[in-house]
């Protein structure tokens, strides 16, 4: 085969090639418009993480005064599972934990986190002279070795 020929053939494969992922492309639905997103909602009115001060900046995180270690679970440990839970914990006035809100789930793992931190107490913060309720992240590390 000459080399003009070649040239010509590869010419020719590459246009049928091309011709066919324009066809392909021609042949795609048009992208859906983008919806508007709704802003992210503020807690909603009279609930504990709407009233709670985030800690960070002047507000220090509050001192543990009663600590509780999360239950491994026992399906967990003999599969050697590992893994950390986030969870957004709001601390009332009198120090108590008031709620948690899962934020990095390990399905297996939640509610060990969950009831751990339900068993936290923990030294009122105060503001301006009066206690306060806080809003912190903590996270609770379960090693596969525990």
């Amino acid at each position: 085969m000459s080399c003009q020929r070649l040239v010509v053939s590869a010419t020719l494969v590459f246009a049928v090639l091309l011709s066919g992922c324009r066809a392909a492309v021609r042949a795609q639905p048009p992208p859906a418009p983008k919806q508007a997103t709704a802003p992210a909602r503020p807690a909603p009115p009279g609930t504990a993480e709407e009233a709670a001060v985030r800690v960070g900046g002047n507000i220090p995180q509050p001192k543990k005064v009663i600590d509780a270690s999360p239950v491994y679970p026992d399906l967990a440990r003999s599969a050697r599972l590992a893994g950390k839970v986030i969870l957004e914990v709001v601390i009332g006035p009198d120090g108590k934990v008031q709620s948690v809100k899962i934020l990095q789930s390990v399905p297996a793992l939640d509610e060990a986190a969950v009831a751990a931190v339900k068993r936290w107490v923990f030294e009122p913060t105060i503001l301006n002279g009066v206690a306060v309720p806080v809003l912190m992240t903590v996270s609770l590390k379960f090693p596969p070795d525990k």
